[in-house]
Order: structure tokens, then C-alpha cells, then sequence
């Protein structure tokens, strides 16, 4: 019976010591995000102020708590444009476009930006039906894409079988069609825009950096990439990372000079 007793007692303690564990954990991440959203109005009444330093010194805070999103990384590229930084302007504009690439104001940032660092930055030509493609794709985020892609679906098998039972409402089995082929196209759509949104081959040089011939600093060096341009990884050896640039020479770069782009 006493055995019995000390058991139980333990449990209710192991049952209190947790109950603790989870109302502290709550009060910390309440803490957390009332910090939070204080350093981020601060952040953004400095940035009105145009006291830009002290808002990169706020949103840098946000980011350290894993902050993220499109007006944190948009306002932060700003601040670093008016502090005359167009690399870190570059490297924060690019990833909010990450996160809305059609937003036209941080466009604006980022080629300011490559203009002030010296950069010379060439898109290739679309035709005006491949934007419009990329305009619908990247007016969404790819997770909505896809619950948008399940809702359809889901609603044409439910008339599918709807449409099994004997009823006076006819089901026109071009509309279930139609819904199951949107579906599978958003689904394309949820593809296309997570390969862009969770791309982890791109960085971004935040020093002048050397290009080698070789994953060797002994190597011949075939040119200096200015800060803030960005390079993509073909290839990776260690700490280098082979990039191929524009005139098509394969070349490999220091990855402790790079920052890479992520969401």
C-alpha cells in the first residue's frame, strides 16, 4: 500500500513538474513575441524618424529571434540603402522578394541598390504571356497554392460521388473535369513557386571576393566579384563553392564570404 502511495505522490509531481514546464514555456514565448512586436514598432517609428541605424539595430533583434517576412526584410533593405550598405540592401530586398516577388516598391530598393554598389544587372527578356505565368504563380505563396489545389480536388471527389447516387440534380461530368484539372495545375503552380521560395543555391557576395580557378587559394585568381552580387552554387567542395558567371568561366569562391538567400 505504501508503495502503491509513493508511486501515485511521484506521479502527481511528475504531473505538476510538467504542468510548470508548459505554463513557463507559454509565459516565455508571450514574453517572446510582446518583445517582439514592441522592438518591431520601435523599428518601424526609427525608420519614420529616419533614424535608420538604430532600425537595423531593432530588426537585426527581430531576426535573432527568428522574426521573418516581407515587411521586416523590406523595411531592413531600405534602412541599409539610406545607410549607404547597398550589399545588405541587396541581400535583404532579395529575400523579401522571396517572399513577394511581385511587390514593385522593393524591386525599386534592390535596383537602387545594385546601382549604388556598381552593378550591372541584365534579365533575361519574357514574352508577355510568360510574365503574366510568373505575376499568378507569385501571387500566392506556395502553401496556399496547395490547400487551394486540395480544396478543389476534395470538392470534385465529393461530387463524384454525388454524382454515383440516384438524384434529380445532374452533375455534368465536364465541371468534375474541369475541377480535378485546376486542381493538378495549382498543384504545378505549388511546385513552381516552392522551388522558388526554398532555393538554397543562391548567395549573395558581402565582400569583394576573389574567384579562383580551383577550390585552392594557391590557385590563380580569375577576377574580384564586387559586394553584393549574386552568385549561384553549381557546386560544393568544403568550404568553396563553385559558381559559373555570366561569360560562362566556372569559378570557385570562399562560402565564409557569401550569405545565402533563404526564407
Amino acid at each position: 500500500m505504501k508503495r502503491m502511495q509513493s508511486s501515485s505522490s511521484n506521479t502527481r509531481t511528475t504531473g505538476k513538474q510538467s504542468s510548470y514546464k508548459q505554463v513557463l514555456v507559454f509565459l516565455c514565448m508571450v514574453l517572446v513575441l510582446k518583445v517582439s512586436a514592441q522592438d518591431a514598432a520601435f523599428a518601424y517609428q526609427m525608420v519614420q524618424q529616419g533614424n535608420y541605424r538604430a532600425a537595423v539595430e531593432d530588426y537585426q533583434k527581430l531576426i535573432s529571434v527568428d522574426a521573418k517576412g516581407h515587411k521586416l526584410y523590406h523595411n531592413l533593405a531600405a534602412s541599409y540603402l539610406k545607410l549607404a550598405r547597398p550589399d545588405s540592401a541587396i541581400l535583404y530586398a532579395v529575400k523579401a522578394l522571396r517572399w513577394s516577388p511581385n511587390e514593385e516598391t522593393t524591386k525599386t530598393i534592390l535596383a537602387e541598390a545594385r546601382e549604388m554598389a556598381g552593378i550591372v544587372h541584365v534579365e533575361l527578356p519574357q514574352s508577355n504571356l510568360m510574365k503574366s505565368f510568373w505575376y499568378i504563380i507569385n501571387s500566392l505563396q506556395s502553401r496556399v497554392w496547395f490547400w487551394i489545389s486540395v480544396f478543389l480536388l476534395l470538392i470534385a471527389v465529393l461530387l463524384l460521388k454525388f454524382a454515383q447516387r440516384p438524384s434529380h440534380v445532374r452533375i455534368k461530368s465536364s465541371y468534375i473535369l474541369a475541377l480535378i484539372a485546376t486542381g493538378f495545375i495549382l498543384l504545378l503552380f505549388t511546385w513552381v513557386r516552392h522551388q522558388h521560395d526554398y532555393n538554397t543555391d543562391e548567395f549573395i557576395v558581402m565582400k569583394p571576393t576573389k574567384a579562383f580557378r580551383s577550390a585552392d587559394e594557391n590557385s590563380d585568381s580569375i577576377k574580384t566579384l564586387k559586394s553584393g552580387e549574386k552568385v549561384t552554387k553549381s557546386d560544393q567542395i568544403g568550404p568553396w563553392i563553385k559558381t559559373i558567371l555570366d561569360d560562362g568561366t566556372p569559378v570557385w569562391l570562399r562560402q565564409n564570404d557569401l550569405i545565402q538567400i533563404k526564407l
